[in-house]
């Protein structure tokens, strides 16, 4: 009797045991989707930066090769008063009247 005693004993023992792994592989499972989710959404913004970086430094050696050129527009924050308006009497424009 003691023997199956004994047995049965070790037995729920390894059941209590087999219950706590199961327990501790749903929690790690549960983390494991909640890093997989953090990781998607994370990989969505570095994408989201590199198409903008690609797109700032695109933008900038346009700058520098219009500027080179002469044909792009001279990029100021300040208004050159001797630049004009191109209003009446600019280059396109009438000459103003005397």
């Amino acid at each position: 009797m003691t023997t199956t005693h004994d047995r049965i004993v070790q037995a729920e023992e390894g059941i209590a045991q087999v219950q706590d792994v199961l327990d501790h592989a749903q929690q790690a499972l549960a983390v494991a989707e909640q890093v997989e989710s953090v990781a998607y959404r994370g990989r969505k913004w570095l994408a989201a930066l590199a198409v903008l970086g690609v797109l700032a430094v695109l933008i900038l050696v346009v700058m520098k090769v219009t500027r080179r050129s002469g044909d792009g527009p001279e990029l100021s924050l300040v208004e050159d008063p001797a630049a004009g308006d191109d209003g009446p009497g600019g280059p396109d424009g009438p000459p103003p009247a005397s």
